[in-house]
């Protein structure tokens, strides 16, 4: 599909904000504040999102949407549960999630 380290599900690429591999089973973070790049916006709360999230392993244990949530990955265990709120930290235009084992998801926009 022509963009590294990105998920396609019904017409919508989703990736991490640190644009890890979603196959990865390494459990690792984004440290830094990113921005988001352009034609892609924070992934919503929603089941097309948490479908992506419990279908890859994204190296890590836990995604974060938009609202904050965070989900578990297979990594995590019980795949696409919710593990926690308030969890998307922001610096002016930049992203990062609060604390370890955790990335931020991404989706395509339009």
């Amino acid at each position: 599909h022509g963009i590294p380290n990105t998920v396609r599900y019904k017409n919508r690429f989703y990736r991490t904000l640190d644009q890890h591999d979603p196959d990865d089973r390494s459990n690792g973070w984004q440290n830094d504040y990113l921005p988001l790049p352009p034609g892609f916006e924070l992934a919503p709360d929603d089941a097309d999102s948490l479908h992506v999230i419990a279908g890859h392993n994204w190296g890590t244990q836990l995604l974060v949407v938009a609202d904050g949530n965070s989900y578990k990955s297979p990594l995590g265990g019980l795949p696409g549960t919710l593990f926690g709120s308030g969890h998307l930290l922001q610096q002016g235009d930049k992203y990062k999630p609060w604390g370890i084992s955790k990335r931020v998801l991404l989706r395509s926009v339009g």
